[in-house]
């Protein structure tokens, strides 16, 4: 078996060699975040608040892919190495770290390790369907994000982790996910329709798909310098006489939703078509624009 080539899946495999190579799915989530926010000097992993606390979408796709090379099982509850030795494929340095964080944390599992999560990082418990078994309601109220202003956002993927993009969405307490792209697929991971759809909606936040506000792909072919994106979206604006109802449609989704962001690819709104339609909407409609 050919072994894993990325540092994170190697922290991973060699975090689970340390607690004698089996953890419960909901344990090893929680021990890697521990991991990286306590002890390792390497961001391994980013982490949303889900529904049972902090989960990777990254280390969760690893799992899978280590499953698959043959070097994990995976079972209904627990998640085991299909042999040891792991720990010495790690530097000294992160087997220092992992040592550390095996021993500050090697009776803690299920309930209690989750409670302690909850209490020591708050943040990570507010979508949580269990939470209220371990944190008052207090607390958790005041890590929650929360706006009444209402704003019209616009956020690229380009260059972002799932998770960060993610949490971008949470804390600005976005109620509304509208995609224009043309076409809602993406080779990099968690950005295609279907799976960036069932993301958001998990956490409690809409989708909503808009092709019409989207640009053909064949206009972007010849795109190299700024002046390039600039004229084709000189173009663009024009075709907005063709979209009064799709900004119409925008407009009452800030009104009935208040807080709705634009998404697209690009990571620099001047370079992104998502930006003439946030400038169509804040002079047609005066809404407040923010690009994340």
């Amino acid at each position: 078996m050919k072994k894993p080539s990325y540092k994170r899946q190697k922290a991973l495999l060699a975090l689970l060699d340390t607690f004698d190579g089996k953890l419960s799915r909901t344990d090893l989530q929680k021990l890697m975040f521990l991991y990286v926010k306590e002890f390792s000097e390497i961001e391994h992993y980013d982490f949303v608040p889900y529904h049972f606390g902090s989960f990777s979408y990254e280390m969760y796709k690893d799992i899978a892919t280590l499953e698959r090379n043959g070097w994990l099982t995976i079972s209904k509850h627990h998640i085991e190495t299909t042999t040891d030795g792991f720990f010495e494929d790690i530097s000294s340095d992160e087997q220092r770290n992992i040592t550390h964080l095996s021993m500050k944390y090697k009776n803690l599992r299920g309930d209690e390790l989750i409670e302690y999560i909850y209490n020591k990082y708050p943040y990570y418990a507010i979508k949580s369907k269990i939470a209220n078994r371990f944190i008052s309601a207090e607390k958790l109220e005041s890590y929650r994000p929360s706006r009444t202003n209402s704003a019209l956002y616009t956020i690229g993927y380009e260059g972002k982790k799932f998770e960060r993009y993610l949490n971008e969405l949470i804390q600005e307490d976005v109620k509304v996910l509208v995609d224009v792209r043309k076409n809602a697929h993406s080779m990099k991971y968690g950005f295609s329709k279907k799976t960036l759809q069932k993301a958001v909606e998990n956490l409690g936040i809409k989708y909503i798909h808009i092709p019409n506000l989207g640009i053909e792909s064949e206009n972007r072919k010849t795109l190299n310098t700024k002046a390039d994106y600039d004229a084709l979206f000189a173009e663009y604006a024009k075709t907005f006489k063709n979209k009064v109802e799709d900004m119409a449609y925008l407009n009452e989704l800030i009104e009935t939703e208040q807080r709705i962001a634009l998404t697209c690819f690009e990571n620099d709104v001047s370079y992104c078509h998502r930006g003439v339609i946030a400038k169509k909407m804040q002079s047609g409609f005066k809404v407040e624009v923010q690009h994340l």
